[in-house]
């Protein structure tokens, strides 16, 4: 006996995009479509929430660019209305569902719901299992006090200490797309981050840093090597070339 095509859709996990979204009919191992798409409906949510409005066009071609998001995702509006979570992390999922909307939903839900996100994202109004871990790494960053990103077309994205941060304290998180290798990034197995930990910049040498990478339960952590004060740029040395705020120019490794 056959299977009708609601019956294929109940049965789906949860979030997950139809066959015709995925690549070659399947899901990579790590969703990878999914939480690329997921970690663009959050990176426009962070502009909205840090940077002036005159910054966001630049900042969304240079997230085009630089930060394996869809470019159909980067070309949409940088939502109005957006606020921060709740300070208590056990209150983050239920804000985290009750402020997603769907590109497809009429302006007054977008309002009321301004993480505006890739209908492909939902299967009967929830998230999949990886969005929304994804969803609640940016939801800490966004509830935390303690960092404002920043843009420049010089330096791109970069993450700026506005209260003071101690010494091993966990700054930002990031997850890391195994299925997507990016040239010249030596992570550990490969592959590019999404996340806010993603925005910090590099580090010419390992005595101009004041952070470092560190994988714990399967994330990785953006962490203080030593105090942060106010003004300062949250910075880790890995490959990268470019600027550093040192004011060495060039390619470093």
């Amino acid at each position: 006996m056959g299977t009708d095509l609601h019956e294929k859709n109940v049965q789906r996990p949860r979030g997950r995009p139809s066959n015709r979204w995925r690549r070659g009919g399947g899901l990579k191992l790590s969703a990878a479509v999914e939480t690329a798409t997921m970690n663009a409906g959050c990176v426009l949510y962070n502009m909205a929430l840090h940077l002036p409005k005159e910054q966001h066009e630049a900042a969304k071609r240079h997230a085009s660019r630089r930060m394996h998001t869809p470019h159909a995702a980067m070309r949409r509006a940088v939502p109005s209305g957006a606020i921060r979570p709740p300070k208590n992390s056990w209150k983050w999922p239920k804000w985290l569902s009750s402020s997603v909307s769907s590109t497809e939903e009429g302006a007054g839900v977008r309002a009321a719901k301004p993480l505006v996100l890739a209908r492909t994202l939902f299967n009967a109004g929830h998230l999949s299992i990886e969005c929304e871990r994804l969803g609640l790494t940016w939801a800490a960053f966004w509830a935390s006090a303690h960092l404002r990103t920043t843009y420049s077309a010089a330096r791109g994205f970069g993450l700026e200490v506005v209260g003071t941060v101690a010494k091993e304290r966990v700054v930002a998180r990031g997850l890391v797309e195994k299925d997507y290798d990016e040239p010249g990034y030596q992570v550990s197995g490969g592959g590019t981050m999404h996340g806010p930990a993603a925005l910090a910049n590099a580090a010419c040498r390992e005595d101009c840093a004041n952070a470092i990478f560190r994988v714990r339960k399967g994330e990785w952590q953006l962490v203080a090597k030593r105090a942060l004060r106010v003004g300062e740029e949250v910075l880790v040395h890995y490959p990268a070339r470019g600027k550093c705020v040192c004011g060495h120019t060039g390619q470093w490794a």
